[in-house]
């Protein structure tokens, strides 16, 4: 068979960007070329885990905003319920009926790339930005100075979001 070449059956790792490896596996046979690897986000990552940030409230207390460094603040929305942050579990926890949310917010001359959030899920909820439901742990793409994240639920509206890090890549 024509310009087919054979490789290993093994990862073969390419690294074009400092700090990130991606692995690509190949079987018997395979075209010679290997994929490029994705488009690297440039500039400044910030990650905090809730537990470890300083000047927390007492447990059950409202926690209005962290900030993750000089740059990057976030700041609770919604009601007074939402917000709360609890000694127990190390968690900032949102509710879905009181319009909970928080916002990430880059100090003027800086842009947000993308955010990675923790969390855990009580009664159906679930975490959205722009509309579109997000996993936890996966990176969301953002643009701008400013990104809103909300609160929502599969059933009812009872869903509850309860945070336990934020990572945040700005430039």
């Amino acid at each position: 068979v024509p310009n087919i070449t054979p490789v290993p059956e093994k990862a073969v790792l390419r690294t074009e960007c400092p700090g990130k490896r991606v692995a690509y596996h190949r079987s018997l046979f395979c075209a010679p070329n290997i994929p490029s690897v994705p488009q690297c986000t440039s500039g400044t990552t910030v990650s905090k885990n809730i537990g470890d940030l300083p000047g927390l409230p007492a447990n059950a207390n409202k926690l209005v905003s962290v900030k993750l460094d000089e740059v990057i603040t976030v700041t609770a929305d919604g009601t007074v319920n939402n917000g709360k942050y609890y000694t127990n579990d190390k968690t900032w926890r949102f509710y879905h009926d009181g319009n909970g949310g928080f916002t990430i917010n880059a100090a003027s001359g800086h842009t947000l790339k993308e955010a990675t959030i923790t969390f855990t899920t009580k009664d159906n909820g679930t975490l959205k930005h722009s509309s579109t439901t997000i996993n936890s742990g996966k990176i969301v793409s953002l643009s701008g100075n400013s990104a809103s994240f909300e609160v929502g639920s599969t059933s009812g509206s009872k869903g509850k979001i309860f945070v336990t890090a934020i990572s945040v890549t700005y430039e």
